[in-house]
């Protein structure tokens, strides 16, 4: 189940970054209790400081996957919503109406308990959230996480990286050397949490940065209930898919017409040369600041050398906005729509298994996937790769 708690205050718009389908459902509660909840169920008993009246909203989907809106008023800056879980599942908190998480959201775990939640609504953020054993799990490695990025920050920051053309440089090394360690952390953090619920969460989002082994060693050690929810059987199915679409594996042909060009195309036509994947939408932030880089990806090979592929990932009523952003921002590639509410196995998300946007796929004359990754991490990855394998212009 995704719980998140959405604010809307007049005049207030959040862009948005990962889009999520939800359904209605109204109720507003105006008590709280403290009582540790044997059947299921939980209290969010909250007060947002600097905000005394407005709405908030809750969603999230259920145990069922079935997709859930309640919302209640705000008074005197108290909020109070109940429901029922399952067991530990992960929300997010933020300040809109709008059926979206991105950056700006707060994570929250809920679990069959009473949960206190003390935010701030400028700029939105949480001072505390009690009253959940997995919300502390994750926060314990979110502030590990922390530490290791500003680490590395501080390093970028020295006055060796200070001259523009060593900054850049350094940027994106100290990047990938930030994912790698990132990657190694995590590890380290999910092998001594088999219980734990955030474990499959994690490694969800970071599965890409271990071997179908690593992966395997740690699924084998996971607690039955945490293998039965509904993280621990999409990682399940990650660990499936991994072999055909991993690095080294041979890409899944794609054919069909050019949604911005109405044009025929097919895979199998493009071999010999290299093909960068890139799977996208209007809807992610990351995903539209990165592609102006990949029009400078472009620029720098000859056009006879690589392929650029843009798979956009969105809402039907969306794709005519889709192809406006191709258009207008001059990127010469094919154009590959796929509905995101599509979830079927012959689906183009799932035969090549993304679960994180932006995903980046590079594959070679022969067919075979070189390098892969999520992000802007990602991206660099396949641009380092690039560099090493084609001549530029």
């Amino acid at each position: 189940m995704l719980l998140i708690l959405y604010i809307s205050r007049r005049g207030k718009d959040v862009t948005t970054m990962k889009k999520l389908h939800i359904t209605a459902l109204l109720t507003f509660l105006s008590t709280c209790t403290f009582a540790q909840s044997s059947n299921g169920i939980f209290n969010i008993t909250g007060h947002i400081s600097n905000l005394n009246a407005g709405k908030i909203f809750i969603m999230y989907n259920s145990s069922a996957q079935q997709s859930i809106k309640d919302s209640c008023n705000i008074l005197n800056g108290n909020f109070h919503f109940k429901g029922t879980v399952a067991g530990p599942v992960l929300g997010y908190l933020r300040l809109d109406n709008t059926n979206y998480v991105d950056k700006e959201a707060i994570y929250i775990y809920i679990e069959p308990s009473d949960i206190q939640a003390e935010l701030s609504a400028g700029p939105f953020s949480a001072i505390s959230i009690s009253g959940s054993k997995s919300q502390d799990e994750l926060m314990r490695w979110k502030n590990a996480d922390l530490a290791l990025k500003r680490k590395f920050i501080n390093i970028l920051s020295g006055e060796s990286f200070k001259r523009k053309g060593i900054k850049k440089k350094a940027e994106s090394d100290s990047l990938l050397l930030y994912e790698e360690q990132r990657a190694l952390q995590t590890y380290a953090f999910v092998k001594g949490h088999l219980k734990s619920y955030v474990t499959p969460y994690l490694l969800n989002f970071f599965y890409r940065n271990y071997t179908r082994v690593q992966l395997q060693e740690v699924y084998a050690g996971l607690s039955d209930s945490v293998k039965n929810c509904t993280r621990g059987k999409e990682l399940a199915n990650h660990i499936l898919q991994m072999k055909d679409n991993s690095k080294g594996g041979m890409a899944a042909n794609l054919a069909g017409k050019d949604y911005v060009t109405n044009l025929d195309f097919d895979m199998v036509h493009l071999k010999g040369k290299y093909i960068l994947v890139d799977f996208w939408g209007s809807w992610c932030q990351p995903c539209i600041a990165l592609l102006p880089e990949l029009i400078k990806e472009q620029q720098k090979y000859k056009r006879d050398d690589i392929v650029f592929m843009s798979v956009a990932v969105d809402e039907e009523n969306n794709k005519a906005k889709c192809a406006g952003i191709v258009r207008s921002i001059g990127l010469n590639s094919i154009n590959i729509w796929q509905n995101i509410s599509d979830k079927s196995k012959d689906s183009i998300a799932t035969i090549y298994d993304v679960g994180a946007y932006p995903t980046f796929i590079l594959v070679d004359p022969t067919g075979k996937i070189v390098e892969r990754g999520t992000g802007e991490s990602g991206f660099l990855s396949c641009r380092v790769r690039l560099d090493e394998l084609l001549p530029k212009n």
